[in-house]
C-alpha cells in the first residue's frame, strides 16, 4: 500500500459502514482483497476494524457495515490482539508467522481458525492487515485420527494380552499331550503293534509341530511393538546364531562362510532370529544328497548395509518370490521340509522393523540369495 492509498484509509468516513478500500487507485488491491478466498481483515492502532472483505462475512457472520469501524476484538479474543502487539514489538514490515488462535462469530459461536497479521507503516502510522482461515474441518480431522488412534491402540495391547494367554493356554494343553503321549509310548509301546506305534509317533509329531506353529504365531505379533535398540556387531550376533545352530550344520555336513559384517543399531535379538531363519532354511532347502554350502556377506549400498545369504540350494521360481513372504505360504510339502511356514514373513516384519527391505534372487535348481538392507545409522525414531 503507498502512502496516498492509507492516508485515504485513515480519513475515510466510518459512519458509512462500508469498507474505507480506495476507489481512484488500483483496481486490482480491490478485486484481490475482496475476491480472497481467505478472510482479510486491515485495522489501525486502535484495532479499528478498516477493512472486512467478504470471506470475512462468511466466516464470522457480520456484514462489513456491522464490523467496519469496530474493534477487532469483537470478533476475537486475546490472540489476535496479542499477535498484533508481537508484530508492533518486532518492527514495521514485519509477517507475522501463521498460529492458532479462536474466532467469534456473530451468533456467539466459537470456531478454531488459523491467523497471520502482518504490520506495516505508512505515512507515519501502524497499520495491521490479518488472514484468517477457518480451520474447524482440519480440527475434526485431527481429533478423529486421534480417536482413531487411541482406539488402535487399545486393540492392540488387547490383542497383545489375548495372544499371551491364548498361547499359554494352548502351550499347557500341547505340553500335556505331548507329556501324555511320550509316557503311552514308552510305557505301553512295546505292547502295541507297529500301527499304532505309528500312530503315537504322527500324534507326537503333529503336537510338536502345533507348539512350533503358536510360538511362532506369538513372535509373528510380538514384532508390531516397539523394541529396546542399541548398537551391537552383526559379525558376533551372527557368531552367536552359528553356535546355535552346529547341531544342524554338522548333521547336514554344511560349509557356512561369513564375510566381515559391519556394526549396526537396532535389537540384536532380531537382528540374531532374522539370520537364524536365513540361515536356517539355508541349510534345510538343499536337494537329497546334496551337501549345503552357504555365504553370508554385506556391503555398503548407500546409506544402507545389503546383507546377503546365498545357498546351492532348490531355487525359486521367480513367479514365488512375492508369495514365499506371506504367511503359511510354502513351496514344498511339510513332510519333506517342516517347518511353520512363517520363517520369511518373521524375516520380511524384522527387516521392516530395522527400517530396510529384504528380497530374493533366485531360479530353480540354481541355489538362492536372500538379500536384505538395514540403514547405517539406525532407523528413525
Amino acid at each position: 500500500m503507498g502512502v496516498p492509498i492509507v492516508s485515504r484509509l485513515l480519513s475515510g468516513d466510518r459512519t458509512t459502514g462500508t469498507n474505507l478500500l480506495p476507489t481512484g487507485d488500483p483496481e486490482w488491491l480491490r478485486v484481490v482483497v475482496e475476491t480472497a478466498a481467505e478472510g482479510v481483515i486491515l485495522t489501525d492502532a486502535t484495532g479499528a476494524i478498516l477493512v472486512f472483505n467478504p470471506a470475512c462475512e462468511k466466516l464470522f457472520g457480520y456484514t462489513p457495515a456491522e464490523a467496519v469501524g469496530d474493534n477487532v476484538r469483537m470478533l476475537m479474543p486475546s490472540p489476535f490482539v496479542e499477535q498484533r502487539g508481537e508484530g508492533s514489538r518486532r518492527g514495521a514490515r514485519t509477517a507475522g508467522i501463521g498460529r492458532e488462535a479462536v474466532g467469534r462469530r456473530k451468533d456467539g459461536t466459537i470456531f478454531p481458525l488459523e491467523l497471520s497479521v502482518s504490520e506495516t507503516v505508512c505515512g507515519g502510522a501502524p497499520l495491521y492487515v490479518g488472514i484468517l482461515h477457518d480451520i474447524t474441518e482440519r480440527k475434526r480431522g485431527e481429533e478423529r485420527r486421534r480417536e482413531l488412534i487411541d482406539s488402535l491402540l487399545a486393540a492392540n495391547v488387547e490383542r497383545g494380552h489375548f495372544s499371551h494367554v491364548a498361547s499359554h493356554d494352548i502351550q499347557e494343553h500341547l505340553r500335556m499331550v505331548l507329556s501324555f503321549g511320550s509316557l503311552l509310548s514308552l510305557e505301553y509301546g512295546p505292547r502295541l503293534d507297529d500301527k499304532a506305534r505309528q500312530y503315537i509317533t504322527l500324534s507326537l509329531r503333529a503336537a510338536q509341530q502345533m507348539r512350533e506353529l503358536v510360538d511362532d504365531l506369538v513372535e509373528y505379533d510380538r514384532l508390531d511393538a516397539s523394541s529396546s535398540s542399541r548398537r551391537f556387531d552383526a559379525g558376533a550376533e551372527t557368531a552367536l546364531v552359528l553356535e546355535g545352530l552346529k547341531d544342524r550344520i554338522a548333521a547336514a555336513r554344511a560349509g557356512v562362510a561369513v564375510g566381515g559384517l559391519p556394526k549396526l543399531s537396532g535389537n540384536p535379538v532380531r537382528f540374531r532370529r532374522l539370520m537364524q531363519n536365513l540361515l536356517g532354511n539355508a541349510i534345510k532347502y538343499v536337494p537329497p544328497g546334496v551337501r549345503p554350502e552357504v555365504r553370508v556377506s554385506a556391503e555398503e549400498e548407500g546409506e544402507f548395509w545389503r546383507f546377503c545369504v546365498r545357498d546351492n540350494g532348490l531355487g525359486i521360481d521367480p513367479d514365488h518370490f512375492q508369495r514365499i513372504f506371506e504367511p503359511f505360504k510354502r513351496l514344498h510339502p511339510r513332510a519333506r521340509y517342516p517347518g511353520s511356514g512363517l520363517g520369511l514373513a518373521i524375516c520380511e516384519k524384522i527387516v521392516a522393523g530395522f527400517g530396510g527391505r529384504i528380497w530374493v534372487e533366485s531360479a530353480p535348481g540354481a541355489g538362492a540369495a536372500f538379500c536384505f538392507t538395514i540403514p547405517k545409522k539406525g532407523r528413525a525414531p
